[in-house]
């Protein structure tokens, strides 16, 4: 089932490039939720050259990958019904190390679907968008939103262009 969500994923992003040629899909941030978060891990394991960021939600069995060459964050519930395999979640040490954040909620583990209640969906999304919007480059688009970008004067300006001879 796992090496299928993987073929899957693949088939997925040759198909988007159909639909968004223009996007950037040489590294991906990919998202999962339980056994879709399992699917996540192993697919960033198996093509660690195609990840640029890796983000579970309650995902169980399968370990995290610790070679550090993508960042993780990893949300936990707190449901006794849904225990994680031993081995998945790394020791805080190599978590630091590999630059894996695991953040433990107080949430159970249906409450971090799409369908789980505002206030777990709230405090998910607010992290989340922290993490994506880390980055270890100083390469950012320009801030439009909070003041009009700066520019240069534009100089003296002929009034009338020259007529075409």
């Amino acid at each position: 089932q796992i090496l299928r969500g993987v073929a899957n994923i693949h088939l997925a992003m040759q198909e988007m490039k159909k639909v968004q040629p223009n996007a950037d899909y040489e590294k991906v941030t990919m998202v999962g939720h339980s056994m879709g978060g399992d699917i996540t891990m192993y697919f960033a394991k198996q093509y660690p050259d195609e990840v640029k960021k890796v983000v579970t939600l309650d995902n169980l069995r399968v370990p995290f990958v610790t070679a550090g060459k993508f960042k993780i964050l990893s949300f936990r519930s707190s449901d006794p019904q849904f225990k994680v395999d031993a081995g998945v979640i790394p020791s805080d040490e190599e978590c630091e190390k590999a630059g894996i954040q695991v953040v433990k909620t107080e949430f159970q583990h249906n409450d971090m679907r799409d369908t789980g209640p505002d206030v777990a969906k709230n405090s998910i999304q607010s992290m989340l968008d922290k993490f994506l919007s880390a980055t270890d480059s100083e390469v950012a688009p320009v801030d439009t939103q909070s003041s009009p970008p700066k520019i240069l004067e534009p100089g003296p300006v002929a009034l009338m262009a020259p007529a075409k001879s």
